[in-house]
């Protein structure tokens, strides 16, 4: 989230250069903070697209932070400050912009951890599998087919997370990203088996 800190930054020097108002750059950063978090989901996962978009929806809204702030600040709501006490809010939310979210970045490293033991333990199974069987180079093309499939259908199936779930359903999202992931891999074991039988036929024939 370093960028949005970058952006919280230009935005206080524009506003110590005069170039914008204190409540501008106050709603402009607030507005974008929003946006950019969604985005930067979307290079995570469609679960993490829908994660983002359920805390998006669970936001306050610009209003609560300015009271959130006065509160803090000055002990009273938005609306009783001064023009001054006001600026100092503004600026506050400028600065509060460029903050992490701990709870939320932790929740993203989780997922991320998860996802790398999946793929670590998906590889253990394959490669035992291919150590025991008696074919190996046959077993080799068929965990291939299965661990490509299932990626091929898990990213299939996040296309369409928005429209079968709904923009902010996480848990939608990751049991449908499960079943296209789950669909894809016996996908790919099937045509990997069609493939097999085949070329087997084909070389009895060839061998004759």
């Amino acid at each position: 989230m370093a960028h949005i800190k970058e952006v919280s930054d230009e935005t206080r020097k524009q506003v110590d250069g005069g170039h914008i108002t204190v409540k501008d750059g106050a709603i402009y950063i607030n507005q974008l903070r929003d946006k950019l978090f969604v985005e930067y989901r979307r290079y995570t996962s469609a679960i993490g697209v829908a994660g983002a978009e359920k805390i998006k929806l669970k936001s306050r809204g610009f209003d609560y932070y300015l009271d959130k702030y006065a509160q803090r600040q000055f002990s009273k709501p938005f609306s009783q400050l001064t023009e001054l006490e006001r600026s100092k809010v503004y600026y506050t939310v400028i600065e509060a912009a460029g903050r992490p979210n701990d709870d939320v970045n932790a929740s993203i490293r989780k997922m991320r951890v998860m996802a790398k033991v999946a793929i670590l333990v998906t590889s253990l199974f394959a490669i035992g599998a291919i150590i025991n069987a008696d074919d190996k180079v046959k077993e080799a093309a068929r965990q291939g087919s299965i661990i490509a499939g299932s990626m091929l259908g898990g990213g299939i199936a996040g296309l369409f997370v928005s429209f079968m779930c709904g923009p902010a359903e996480p848990v939608c999202a990751a049991i449908l990203v499960y079943i296209g992931t789950s669909a894809g891999a016996i996908t790919g074991e099937m045509v990997n088996d069609v493939y097999q039988d085949e070329l087997d036929e084909f070389y009895r024939w060839t061998s004759k």
